[in-house]
């Protein structure tokens, strides 16, 4: 019967132990642990071609609107938010909800989000439904995601003086999305 008692008591000592090393842990956001989070964002970033201080590729793009956009020349002057995205993705549609906000906001900051591979008109129709008013571009032969790589979506940057500094993962929050603007800024 000693033995027994001593196994439950082992056993408890090990659960309080575990316990009070997984409550003590950081949290991020979403409640997930800090370090799994920052694990997936390097397995993430080594997804993505293009990484913090590379060049801005020197792409010249038109908005839905027909709008000229060279993206390293506009970088080299403003702070620019660029966000990759896809109309099945609903991570995507908060993010894009996040960017509208965000372009009201700060009138400082060039706001442009990149479609992957969907048509202008499929692009339209979704952000029309959505009732989303944001710079949208399609690009539709793939050769914005050829020079930016595959990533993950949505998948955010921040541009400045033509350099990236910013890559972020996932819907961010509006707080979250100004803070990382603000802090590269």
């Amino acid at each position: 019967m000693k033995r027994t008692g001593e196994r439950w008591f082992g056993l408890a000592v090990g659960l309080l132990f575990l316990a009070v090393v997984w409550l003590t842990f950081p949290k991020n956001h979403s409640g997930e642990d800090a370090l799994l989070t920052s694990q997936r964002n390097v397995q993430l970033q080594a997804d993505v071609g293009l990484e913090i201080d590379d060049p801005v590729p020197n792409l010249h793009l038109k908005d839905l609107g027909g709008v000229a956009v060279d993206l390293r020349s506009v970088s080299e002057r403003r702070t620019v938010l660029l966000t990759l995205w896809t109309t099945g993705c609903g991570r995507c549609l908060e993010q894009l909800r996040v960017v509208e906000k965000m372009a009201g906001r700060l009138k400082q900051v060039e706001v442009l989000t990149v479609n992957r591979g969907e048509s202008s008109d499929a692009i339209k129709d979704f952000l029309m439904r959505q009732d989303l008013k944001i710079r949208a571009v399609a690009d539709e032969a793939g050769g914005i995601a050829a020079a930016f790589g595959p990533g993950r979506d949505p998948t955010t940057y921040v541009l400045k003086q033509g350099r990236i500094v910013g890559l972020f993962f996932g819907a961010l929050t509006l707080e979250q999305l100004e803070a990382k603007i603000a802090a590269v800024r």
